[in-house]
């Protein structure tokens, strides 16, 4: 009987922490909205791919990036050189929320002090479960360039990121990335939200190592908190039957006498002490 008892317990706090951590992925994707990012950037060039290459026929082009290379620049941009075809990256974390933005095939100076160069500097930001959400064309490129280039993933769970969205911006203006529309996932509120704010988007990815590792921290805790309050209940009951003179242990009411063992169960009864 206990066998069965304790399997119970195990079973219903391992069903209670993967619903904790399920619902509480999802309510947290469901009240923050897309972060800012405005943190400081990391960059890396891999390959240090010139402007002057031109770019394979076959590279994806979802932002209608010309197809010829090199790139029309402004007069005297050939001072600027050496320029590179780079990935910028920037993350932003809150509780339970981890927000992590990328751009391909961004054009930039090679040696820039407002960037963290180098690919440990992104590899900091985006982890590798993220790369291939947030880069589906290649993490190490040839990239396209434009805006659609650009992506941003909000991954949600406590204490690790469990539950994943992406998203792309439609444009982007001199005020930042806009017009914000899903590519992994779906809107909260069924569209974008209205007056240009940033959305909130329901998860479209399990992240299976992050939700495991959920799940058992909650499970654990669960079972913690049923074997504490069956103990403390047991206690109790105990408690209250020793005030109305009964066995603890089954309950049986003893009336005036206080026998050394309860006849119905055997139960020894704690007698009073003398003085």
């Amino acid at each position: 009987m206990r066998f069965w008892r304790g399997l119970a317990i195990t079973m219903i706090s391992a069903l209670l922490g993967v619903s904790s951590a399920v619902v509480l992925s999802l309510e947290l994707a469901r009240r923050s909205p897309l972060a800012s990012c405005a943190g400081r950037e990391s960059v890396r060039f891999p390959g240090a791919i010139p402007l002057e290459r031109r770019r394979p026929a076959s590279a994806p082009n979802p932002g209608g990036a010309p197809r010829d290379w090199p790139i029309p620049m402004p007069s005297g941009a050939q001072s600027l050189e050496p320029m590179r075809c780079g990935i910028i990256a920037v993350s932003e974390r809150r509780f339970g929320v981890l927000d992590i933005r990328v751009q391909t095939g961004a054009v930039m100076r090679a040696m820039d002090a407002s960037f963290d160069a180098g690919d440990e500097a992104v590899e900091r930001v985006v982890p590798a479960w993220a790369r291939d959400m947030l880069v589906p064309w290649g993490w190490d490129g040839p990239w396209t360039l434009g805006q659609q280039s650009m992506r941003q993933l909000q991954a949600t769970g406590w204490p690790w990121p469990a539950f994943a969205s992406v998203a792309s911006p439609q444009f982007i203006a001199f005020s930042g990335p806009a017009g914000w529309r899903p590519e992994l996932g779906a809107f909260v509120s069924g569209s974008a939200p209205a007056g240009g704010g940033m959305p909130r988007f329901w998860p479209g990815r399990l992240l299976w190592v992050g939700f495991v590792g959920n799940a058992s921290v909650f499970s654990a805790t669960w079972l913690l908190v049923l074997l504490a309050s069956r103990w403390l209940g047991r206690r109790w009951v105990r408690f209250g039957r020793a005030r109305r003179n009964a066995c603890p242990a089954c309950g049986q009411t003893f009336g005036s006498a206080r026998p050394a063992a309860c006849p119905e169960c055997g139960e020894p009864v704690l007698q009073p002490t003398a003085g």
